[in-house]
């Protein structure tokens, strides 16, 4: 099974995905390509101010448990719930009472407050909030009940119902902070934001299943112990779950764990960051508030410097190395509390962490990272094998099905509490869906005071002298000579046509001495200590995977793979510069033979694919794949004219869509009596590119 690691190597926007428009030209070959690729773009969907499905739910959760009791009924019996007006001070404050499990208390008994402006039906809530000190009047004699409610003040009575004091754990004024990070909420509330009588009930739900501070038992669980709830209520509501230790949500997971998991960039230098570039990014996560964190040791090997990028967008120097494993792949570096901004963190959040023994099959998992670069992104899956070993040497792994992506090395595998359970690490290219981690076991019991060692020093140590000592291919300047330094002998060397030069060493040789797959890894270091990035992986003539590594200051790509020639495999480095095309033969489907392979071509696997409409088939592709194979998108444009090679037709169907509202493109050959169609489509938030293949006739 051929396993990827992620460490990603290419820049990309800030919405994730380059606009793909190149300049159109006369002839429909270039329109058509143009018109597929600009329809691989992300969608940016606003939350919009009605009230939706998630706060009519929580309304009438909330109305089963007896805790939200409407504004009148319909016709036909059922609630009121008025969700999409602004709250009222009276409204929230009662909802405050509930949630502590005091009405019956507020209600039985006699409050003396300074207001004279309070409505009779409301007295006791405010009596026993003002009484407890949970609330002030707007004015000496006012408590101003009628005036609405912003997210901050009811946010503050919610969090005070669960233990936490807007004198010590938060600032009452921005009270979304502390929520945000518990995961009640998830950035949709500030100073300024829209509120209504919905988003109060989407707080109070997800309330219920949040432990109260300083104890392991849920808001849900204490107001069942008091009898503010009862037991057949929590049942008809299907919350018995949460009378347990709480499983949050993957909107509380997302809050509570994402300010902890970090973006990082590593350099080829120590000096002049600011203006360097990034040889390549990755993930890691910090555990400990004094900026301890953890991230594959492939992210950071051969580098010799590094930056953290934490959610708030505040850069932090990777300072020292604590402890690394090359074998386990991982490391445990420290990072700077001082930003490159000069301000000064006091404490870092961090995730709790859990070792293997924790972990069974079936568990549901979360895994946030920086995939293709895209920060604090966060993926769900279950647990596919607690302890998967590759082969008989292999370490084992926490096999997932949450998909990861280029880039999300280094980042975080949490369990259903949000507690990191594994480091995100690789996949399984000849596989679907098989996706690795790294156990955390090894550094449970690491002693995270310790100094470690600078973290340029661990270049030094591990490969100072490795580059100078290298020879250069005599007619190739800037390229390391791959067989002087394995001390083999090519059998072919020979320039081509368009200047590209190639060197094939026999792998009989090669094995002599060690594996290929070391020698491949051995010259890619040596690629990287010479400017040179990994841009992608893809798929020769003859089945193998190659590996391209570029240089954009050079303009040289190298290209490394195993061929067969006449019989016998080679090891084949083949140096181009930036604008030779990928050296892939060019196969058909397997079960299409008369249609390229774009999976192949391109050098991605598909997402999905099956039977379509009962005579076609249809293959998937994620867009973070295609783009990591190439951020310019040229292998998309090539496919595109590659259709037109292979005999097929660019039909003039202008303004067909699909489902998602996305142009469609299609092909016909009626030599072969096929019709193609090609689309961008939208599955659980992920863009892909969809090709489907028809018979015709």
């Amino acid at each position: 099974m051929e396993i990827n690691c992620f460490r990603h190597c290419v820049k990309i926007n800030e919405q994730g995905i380059r606009d793909f428009s190149p300049s159109g030209g006369p002839d429909m070959k270039k329109r058509a390509a143009a018109i597929i690729c600009v329809i691989l773009v992300f969608f940016i969907f606003q939350p919009a101010f009605a009230a939706g499905n998630d706060a009519f739910q929580s309304a009438n959760t909330l109305y089963t448990l007896g805790l939200f009791k409407g504004t009148g009924t319909n016709s036909d019996g059922t609630p009121v719930y008025d969700l999409d007006r602004a709250p009222s001070r009276y409204e929230a404050i009662t909802m405050l009472v509930r949630l502590l499990g005091k009405e019956n208390e507020a209600q039985s008994g006699n409050w003396n407050t300074p207001f004279r402006d309070v409505a009779p039906w409301a007295a006791p809530y405010v009596g026993y909030a003002y009484a407890n000190g949970l609330t002030q009047g707007t004015g000496a004699a006012a408590f101003g009940g009628n005036e609405t409610v912003m997210a901050s003040q009811y946010l503050t009575f919610v969090l005070r119902a669960l233990g936490y004091s807007s004198e010590t754990d938060f600032a009452w004024n921005k009270a979304w902070e502390l929520s945000d990070k518990l995961g009640l909420t998830n950035r949709e509330h500030n100073g300024t934001s829209h509120f209504s009588r919905g988003d109060i009930a989407v707080i109070s739900c997800d309330a219920l299943s949040q432990v109260k501070k300083g104890s392991d038992i849920t808001l849900l669980s204490s107001l069942l112990a008091s009898g503010a709830v009862q037991s057949d209520r929590v049942e008809a509501a299907g919350l018995s779950g949460l009378l347990h230790r709480a499983s949050l949500t993957a909107k509380q997971v997302a809050g509570k764990a994402s300010p902890a998991v970090f973006y990082i960039e590593v350099y080829n230098t120590d000096t002049g960051l600011g203006e360097a570039a990034p040889i390549a990014s990755g993930s890691g996560f910090f555990i400990s508030a004094e900026g301890v964190a953890v991230t594959n040791y492939h992210v950071i090997d051969r580098t010799k410097a590094a930056i953290a990028t934490t959610t708030d967008g505040s850069e932090y120097r990777i300072e020292d190395v604590i402890y690394y494993n090359a074998d386990r792949d991982i490391a445990v570096v420290r990072v700077s509390r001082e930003a490159l901004s000069g301000n000064f963190i006091k404490a870092f959040p961090y995730l709790s962490m859990m070792d293997s023994s924790t972990v069974s099959n079936g568990d549901v998992v979360y895994a946030i990272g920086s995939p293709l670069g895209l920060q604090n992104s966060i993926t769900d899956g279950i647990v596919s094998n607690r302890s998967r070993t590759l082969s008989e040497d292999s370490l084992p792994f926490i096999q997932i099905s949450a998909p990861i992506s280029t880039g999300s090395s280094g980042g975080a595998l949490l369990n259903e509490y949000g507690e990191a359970i594994g480091i995100t690490s690789a996949v399984s290219l000849s596989g679907q869906n098989v996706n690795l981690a790294v156990p955390l076991d090894t550094i449970m019991d690491l002693d995270l005071t310790t100094k470690g060692i600078p973290y340029a020093k661990i270049y030094e140590g591990e490969y100072k002298g490795t580059v100078s000592s290298v020879a250069e291919y005599p007619d190739v300047s800037d390229v390391p000579d791959f067989g002087a330094y394995f001390g083999i002998k090519e059998k072919y060397h020979d320039a081509l046509e368009n200047g590209s030069v190639f060197y094939d060493y026999p792998v009989k040789e090669i094995t002599g001495k060690r594996s290929v797959d070391q020698c491949m890894d051995q010259y890619s270091g040596l690629l990287i200590d010479r400017g040179f990035s990994y841009m992608y992986y893809y798929t020769n003539s003859d089945g193998n995977t190659g590996y391209r590594y570029s240089n954009s200051e050079l303009r040289k790509s190298v290209y490394m793979d195993e061929v067969i020639v006449e019989g016998q495999a080679y090891l084949e480095i083949l140096i181009t510069d930036d604008t030779a095309k990928l050296p892939v033969s060019i196969v058909g489907y397997q079960e299409a033979q008369g249609v390229p392979d774009f999976g192949k071509y391109a050098g991605v696997g598909y997402y999905a694919y099956g039977t379509y409409d009962e005579k076609g088939l249809y293959y998937d592709y994620l867009a973070y794949d295609i783009l990591a194979v190439d951020p310019e998108g040229q292998v998309v444009l090539d496919y595109s004219d590659l259709l037109l090679d292979w005999g097929f037709t660019l039909s003039d169907l202008s303004g067909l869509k699909n489902d998602d509202g996305n142009t469609v493109i299609v092909y016909t050959n009626s030599k072969a009596k096929l019709q193609i169609t090609m689309s961008v489509i939208v599955e659980d938030g992920l863009g892909m590119l969809e090709i489907i293949i028809l018979p015709l006739g």
